[in-house]
């Protein structure tokens, strides 16, 4: 059987490493790393970049089919999987991205069938690591290894109604990582990962 968990929280709060770590901590625990660099390649390459609601919404069931590919590699997989951002992230952002831009639609009817699927693979667990902006911010700055470009906006017109949605997200466990070195974190998500098996 399949156990499909999710680490979520703002960007650079220390999804990835945290999970690189479990990895070494837990390592018959799957870690599935988001990887949307491809998608974003084809994006390009179709000439989908303009925030236009047509595109949005093409973007959108790009990263859907996705996410649903990732959900059934990991059932096929079997035994635990910890996705670094998973379909809840994908959802969360099919949602909120538009109004953030300034984009006038409704996701739910515009997106309907495509949400109704990725709602149907939901993980069983999410585990959101939480920590304000200024912290966001100063670990923004000490990450060289991840392109922010995104990051400014994200703060300044995401980041509340990302923690507001998982506050009432099913089965999702907040954990406040502001004042934790990354070893800490990473070892308070091993032992919740192992509630889970």
């Amino acid at each position: 059987m399949a156990i499909l968990l999710s680490l979520q929280g703002g960007m650079a709060v220390g999804k990835t490493t945290a999970a690189r770590l479990v990895q070494k901590i837990l390592p018959h625990v799957y870690v599935d790393f988001e990887e949307p660099v491809p998608i974003w390649q084809e994006v390009v390459r179709l000439g989908l970049l303009e925030n236009t609601a047509e595109n949005f919404v093409t973007r959108q069931r790009m990263f859907i089919e996705y996410e649903i590919k990732r959900r059934e590699e990991a059932i096929k997989r079997g035994g635990v999987t910890l996705f670094d951002l998973g379909a809840e992230e994908i959802e969360f952002y099919s949602l909120y991205y538009p109004k953030s831009i300034g984009l006038d639609i409704d996701p739910e009817v515009m997106l309907a069938e495509d949400l109704a699927k990725l709602r149907l693979i939901r993980p069983s667990g999410v585990l959101y690591l939480d920590a304000g902006h200024g912290v966001l911010s100063r670990r923004r700055k000490d990450d060289t290894e991840k392109n922010r470009g995104f990051f400014d906006h994200y703060i300044e017109k995401m980041a509340d109604d990302k923690r507001v949605f998982f506050l009432g997200y099913p089965n999702c466990t907040f954990l406040d990582v502001a004042e934790a070195d990354i070893g800490a974190v990473a070892d308070k998500v091993a032992e919740w990962v192992k509630t889970w098996i």
